[in-house]
């Protein structure tokens, strides 16, 4: 059998996007991440994230872009997602789909959401004010109630247990009878220094028993019916800037980064530190523990965010986009304003003992293209041949024409620019697929000349948006994974949409074409991992595939699939390996790939290039026996500007 070539590769450059908060919709298993880019020298841009949680991994299922506009706190009621924005609005934000609906309360920033019940919801203002909201029909946020706390104080934290809301400002926590709506109690916390004042930065009813996170690093636990002390605890050198309950046991974490857990001593009497871990270098500015299972959530200024239990902690990985020019050694990567071109490089044909090649020729970063108006690019995607680039960004679809094998300069000339957001891309050999909105497939003929306005080829209402798109090989069908956890077949000569009924209750991270009908699909189950559907049949093969047969390193997941013309397939994991399942002889064979490991070469002035915590390691292939690695690498490190100068202006 003919050697697989694998180019192993760093150029995955970094884009840091700190967390800012974290929500859990538990009846869905969908995790809301809010983040904002880190950029030093550039505006500060907001995105939601969409993770699924239910299974193993859980993985990324798509983004909103807020623009200029950071979310400081999420809220899930329904299935709707409320984020509070500094310019005093509330925007309102499905799984489902990237459109939002803003509503605009007050002049003043919101910093905080908290549930009450039902419909009903509260939010902290930067006017000392706590609104008392209800969420209606229509995308309709109605105010019914302004409590009062303060003109010249700022509410930074809620929390509300059904029958009082707790607010937390500048060395005081009110305490709001939600019948009454009316402050009943406050409650008075010291200074360590006269002119340094005590901001409570979180709080959450564990019990009967309010607790508080401050800027002291201290952790004060109050009587919930009347405000009453009951005890104080520093857990940490410098601000808590987050609290959250997982059965009786509270957990910490802020500035310093350590987590810590407390719990009730052996007489039920007083809360104490458990237990410490630290899994984060630098604030964690968000916690979030399930009501079901032990998984805490935790994320801040390290860029990423991990799951944790008592035992282990696991990175969330974000694929990285890559798209690949087949049998011509061309590919790109797509960051979130602009798409990179590069040229592979050549290999000496004589081998070390390990068989590894030294580069005759190193790879050729062809050309940078930033996106339309610098929008956020929500897709993009390369035709076979190499010449041809669609990208999409949040308002238009804009077709390029490369010529990458000139000698000269590379030349990109823009053929045509449509006012449509597509979701995913995908080229054949005669036709562009734009799948737009939930869900609405465009098709647009791709020869000589190209028509100024698509075709629509099928759609379904309220379907969701299709986070993935593949075609068979004839080029006749393709299948449609939608943010519902829903697959679709199109056909495209009679264009006719069919919803695909598997059994089960598998969670689909991806699913392509291995024949001209057999879907390979990858599920979030280490049991059933990789499965095999007939779309013809509409049968479930009996081989399915365990992550343990595919003899993946310890604790390790697969997150990426990719599939070739020859039918071969490459399955890549959470901790740096790849998996082949090569065709040979008529059947499907499973081949082991080397193992990816963090850098560690010292660079001049770079220093140590560590390996990216946020997202994996891929294989992407670039002809039937050549396989592209890339590995992600970390160059810089995260801001370490204070979090309460950074994020509130206060000294």
């Amino acid at each position: 059998m003919e050697d697989f070539e694998v180019h192993e590769c760093d150029l995955f450059e970094h884009e840091p996007y700190a967390v800012d908060c974290l929500a859990l919709d538990e009846r869905k298993g969908i995790l809301s991440v809010a983040r904002h880019s880190d950029f030093a020298d550039e505006k500060r841009d907001g995105i939601i994230e969409f993770w699924n949680v239910i299974g193993t991994p859980m993985f990324y299922v798509r983004s909103t872009f807020l623009g200029t506009k950071t979310a400081e706190s999420l809220l899930w009621k329904s299935d709707i997602l409320l984020a509070a924005h500094l310019d005093g609005s509330i925007t309102g934000h499905r799984l489902h789909t990237s459109e939002y609906f803003t509503v605009r309360l007050t002049p003043s920033p919101l910093w905080c959401l908290a549930s009450i019940t039902g419909s009903a919801f509260c939010a902290g203002s930067g006017s000392g004010a706590v609104l008392i909201l209800s969420l209606e029909e229509n995308n309709h946020i109605a105010l019914n109630k302004t409590v009062s706390i303060g003109f010249s104080t700022h509410v930074m934290s809620l929390a509300c247990n059904n029958d009082i809301i707790a607010a937390g400002t500048i060395d005081e926590i009110s305490l709001i009878s939600v019948s009454k709506q009316q402050i009943e109690y406050r409650m008075k916390l010291p200074r360590i220094e006269k002119r340094k004042p005590t901001v409570v930065w979180c709080l959450c009813f564990i019990g009967d028993l309010l607790a508080s996170g401050d800027s002291r690093g201290y952790v004060t636990f109050w009587n919930a019916s009347n405000g009453a002390f009951s005890q104080c605890l520093q857990t940490h050198q410098s601000d808590i800037l987050s609290i959250t309950v997982m059965n009786q046991s509270l957990y910490a974490a802020g500035v310093d980064p350590t987590i810590a857990r407390l719990g009730l001593n052996q007489e039920n009497t007083a809360y104490r530190v458990e237990h410490r871990r630290t899994i984060h270098s630098n604030d964690v500015r968000a916690l979030v523990a399930s009501e079901h299972t032990t998984a805490l959530y935790s994320g801040g200024a390290d860029y990423y965010f991990c799951v944790s239990n008592r035992f282990k902690h696991v990175d969330a990985l974000k694929n990285i986009t890559c798209n690949v020019v087949e049998n011509a050694n061309f590919f790109f990567y797509q960051y979130d304003s602009r798409i990179v071109i590069w040229k592979a490089g050549k290999p000496t044909t004589v081998a070390s003992e390990k068989k590894i090649h030294c580069l005759a020729k190193g790879p050729v970063k062809l050309a940078q293209l930033r996106s339309y108006r610098g929008e956020f690019i929500v897709s993009s995607a390369l035709n076979s041949e190499g010449k041809l680039l669609a990208v999409s960004t949040i308002s238009t679809t804009t077709i390029y024409k490369l010529d990458l094998n000139s000698s000269k300069e590379l030349n990109i000339s823009v053929l045509n620019r449509m006012h449509i957001c597509g979701t995913r891309l995908l080229f054949t050999s005669t036709s562009l697929f734009i799948a737009s909105g939930c869900l609405r497939i465009y098709g647009l003929p791709i020869g000589d000349s190209i028509p100024q306005y698509p075709d629509v080829v099928a759609e379904r209402d309220n379907a969701g948006e299709v986070v993935r798109l593949h075609s068979n090989m004839n080029e006749m069908s393709l299948v449609l994974l939608t943010a519902r956890n829903e697959l679709f077949i199109l056909g495209i000569l009679k264009k006719t949409l069919r919803k695909l009924e598997i059994p089960g209750t598998n969670i689909f991270i991806d699913a392509q074409f291995i024949s001209l009908a057999s879907l390979y699909i990858l599920c979030a189950d280490r049991k059933y991992t990789l499965i095999e559907y007939n779309t013809d049949t509409n049968i479930l093969s009996d081989s399915t595939i365990s992550t343990e047969a595919l003899c993946m390193l310890p604790d390790e997941s697969v997150l990426q699939m990719d599939c070739n013309s020859s039918n071969d397939v490459v399955l890549s994991g959470s901790r740096g390996s790849f998996r082949v399942i090569a065709v040979i002889n008529g059947k499907r064979v499973l081949l082991y790939g080397p193992e990816a490991c963090a850098l560690k070469k010292t660079e001049e002035d770079d220093g140590v290039c560590l390996m990216r915590r946020d997202r994996c390691s891929q294989a992407f292939w670039l002809s039937a026996r050549k396989l592209l690695f890339t590995t992600p690498i970390m160059f810089a490190e995260p801001s370490q500007t204070a979090f309460r100068l950074k994020r509130y202006g206060l000294n």
